[in-house]
């Protein structure tokens, strides 16, 4: 069996595939596969994709259906014995998944996470990781609070690798990006309830590019309601009560870092004021159990909206 499957979905990324896929051929863990799910594109890189003659590097031609749908493909036709996956407009460092996989069998992870390189203009700059392996979870409600509710889990699947199995014998899949915002986010809270062993490594070996003209720049009414979709759905789908406090608490936080900047929009203005969003404020309260934090969120429940705009624009704007 191989021991890493890297899937890179890409639509229209002619600029930048080569330095992926040579990112990802210069792996010092040889033993992987390259899995490029073309997503209908209509550009040249598909040309670019069949100029490289090693024979690790599979294409899969697919009709335009969005980021999280190319990546379910991805997994199909997978044959390693880990997953990770890459944007077809970042690169990763040489050692990446020779860490991963390693700290990943030593320790007989379902999930294995580094830090993230962040690069805009030239400039990089590193979201600090943690060096905590083989963590067994034996509590959902410690691992909520001590690692996702904080973000030492972090959002991405880029930086992570995933044991296929575990993808699979628990039906975890990623959501339609043209239906969810965040189809990365979507998918870390769904492994949730199901994860029984992760490593964290500190090295940052992802390289994320940030781009000003990406998806998350456009439409932002568009954006904050499928974020604050993505959240009633999934505490629709779960039952326990610290886990969906834990989420909906999340959610608070998320969403209204979104509204930043448009809270005087009238669609804007409906989200914050709408019973889920009130809701969500209440489970905040319940799983916080801080009296700061709790006067926080009873203003943004009763105040006049005006003073609502206030808090969100300066309490929220990171």
């Amino acid at each position: 069996m191989i021991k890493v499957s890297v899937i890179v979905p890409v639509y229209n990324g002619e600029k930048t595939i080569k330095s992926c896929i040579e990112s990802l051929l210069s792996q010092t863990l040889t033993d992987l596969e390259i899995i490029v799910v073309n997503d209908g594109s209509t550009d040249g890189t598909m040309d670019i994709v069949s100029e490289f003659s090693d024979n690790r590097i599979k294409s899969v031609t697919t009709p335009n259906q969005g980021q999280g749908l190319a990546r379910n493909c991805g997994i199909r036709v997978a044959s390693g014995e880990y997953v990770g996956f890459c944007d077809a407009d970042d690169t990763v460092d040489a050692t990446m998944y020779e860490k991963l996989y390693n700290v990943a069998k030593e320790n007989r992870d379902d999930m294995v996470q580094c830090a993230i390189k962040d690069i805009r203009n030239g400039t990089a700059s590193i979201r600090s990781g943690i060096d905590h392996a083989g963590i067994q979870i034996d509590s959902l409600k410690d691992y909520l609070d001590s690692y996702f509710y904080t973000l030492l889990h972090t959002n991405e699947v880029c930086n992570k690798m995933f044991r296929r199995s575990f993808l699979e014998e628990n039906s975890l899949k990623f959501s339609d990006t043209k239906k969810v915002f965040s189809e990365d986010l979507d998918l870390n809270i769904r492994i949730l309830p199901h994860l029984r062993r992760v490593s964290f490594i500190s090295d940052a070996l992802y390289n994320y590019y940030i781009s000003d003209t990406g998806h998350c720049k456009r439409s932002p009414y568009e954006r904050i309601d499928k974020i604050f979709t993505l959240y009633k759905n999934v505490t629709k789908d779960y039952n326990a009560q610290h886990f969906c406090t834990c989420i909906k608490s999340m959610a608070v936080i998320t969403v209204l870092s979104y509204c930043v900047g448009f809270t005087y929009d009238p669609s804007v203005k409906s989200i914050i004021c709408s019973k889920t969003m009130k809701s969500f404020m209440l489970s905040s309260i319940k799983y916080r159990k801080n009296i700061s934090h709790s006067l926080l969120m009873l203003a943004l429940i009763l105040a006049p909206y005006n003073i609502k705009a206030k808090i969100i624009e300066s309490h929220y704007r990171f």
